[in-house]
């Protein structure tokens, strides 16, 4: 059964906040005060750490900040979404001046490790000027996978990859030949930034650059009015300190532009209430979820695992209907009794990224 914790009486705990910390006598090798919350209130005082305790040599109250992130913690996935390019959710991140000369380039920006990148190379460069052509010359050109031949002017692709552009020092297949000299790469992030050459065996004659930009996809970021699944777990971390036969009770408040398809606890029970629209024409409201964990065990990490879905509002359109950040929760409150005080902490929501063009 979900027990929703009474009105009052709970001491409040949020992010950023200064909290007072009655003084408890500890002996070690002489008296210290020290704070129950050592774990996640690490600021303030002059601390002094014995056996993973962090101790105040004081007499008195410490003012210390409170911090939420090793008792709560929520993350967040999309589920079965792609960012098939090209796609609003594909933005410009870098442009790379790409010289003839043989001189190699980086990124400014470093691709992450595993993201999904585009490089899209442009442009062409002069090779080999004032060859024989017909009854004149020609200076031939090459762009970022095919090179002009003089004698016909006709473009192939060379076997060695001369001529072509080397990412990080590898030579690639940028494809098929594209009239434009318009080249398109899909890359994986490193974790280093990009590096970009061009491959010749005679750079003396070589005159002009091509161009790479880098798209990246965002995996935070959703299109504009599109159906999307998220999978939130919010995680708890019962401390050592927990009152033994007390509860632990979680409560998070979902959007009123998604829909709950599910939940599963890792243990004790959980429920959803206040549902659907809101009251009075076009309004909607969040649904809430409750959490209780029947007297937990120290030290275990529980979750809460949440899948939602962007909805249709009250006027039939499909959420996200605007760009810019919305939040996804109002973020998880935990109640719980620690050394015998009851303690209400505020944990953070988490965001997603709407782009594309509006209408």
């Amino acid at each position: 059964m979900i027990r929703a914790p009474p009105s009052s009486a709970w001491i409040s705990i949020i992010e950023g906040t200064e909290v007072t910390l009655t003084a408890t006598e500890m002996t070690v090798t002489q008296d210290y005060t020290f704070y129950v919350f050592d774990e996640w209130i690490v600021d303030g005082g002059s601390p002094t750490y014995y056996n993973s305790s962090v101790a105040f040599d004081v007499t008195e109250d410490v003012i210390a900040t409170a911090h939420y992130t090793k008792v709560i913690s929520v993350d967040k996935t999309l589920v079965d979404m792609t960012c098939d390019w090209p796609g609003d959710c594909w933005q410009l991140v870098d442009t790379v001046v790409v010289p003839s000369d043989g001189t190699t380039v980086q990124s400014v920006i470093t691709p992450a490790s595993g993201w999904s990148y585009f490089l899209k190379a442009s442009g062409t460069y002069m090779f080999w000027p004032n060859q024989p052509h017909g009854p004149g010359t020609i200076n031939a050109l090459a762009d970022a996978e095919y090179s002009q031949r003089p004698i016909d002017g006709n473009w192939e692709d060379l076997p060695t990859h001369i001529l072509d552009i080397a990412v990080d020092g590898a030579n690639i297949d940028w494809g098929t030949y594209n009239g434009e000299h318009v080249y398109y790469y899909e890359y994986t992030g490193t974790g280093t930034a990009a590096s970009f050459s061009i491959y010749d065996n005679n750079y003396a004659d070589n005159i002009g650059f091509l161009t790479v930009e880098i798209y990246e996809c965002d995996p935070n970021a959703i299109p504009l009015q599109t159906v999307v699944n998220f999978d939130m777990t919010i995680t708890v971390h019962a401390w050592d300190a927990l009152t033994p036969g007390t509860d632990i009770y979680v409560e998070d408040g979902i959007g009123a532009d998604l829909v709950v398809v599910g939940f599963t606890a890792s243990s004790g029970e959980a429920d959803d209430f206040n549902p659907g629209n809101g009251k009075g024409k076009n309004k909607m409201s969040a649904t809430k979820i409750g959490w209780t964990i029947d007297n937990p065990t120290v030290s275990i990490d529980y979750t809460l695992d949440i899948v939602v879905q962007t909805s249709k509002n009250p006027k039939g359109k499909q959420e996200y209907t605007s760009t810019g950040e919305h939040e996804l929760n109002s973020g998880p409150i935990v109640y719980f009794t620690y050394a015998g005080t009851l303690y209400m902490l505020q944990g953070p929501p988490v965001t997603v990224t709407v782009v594309g063009d509006e209408d």
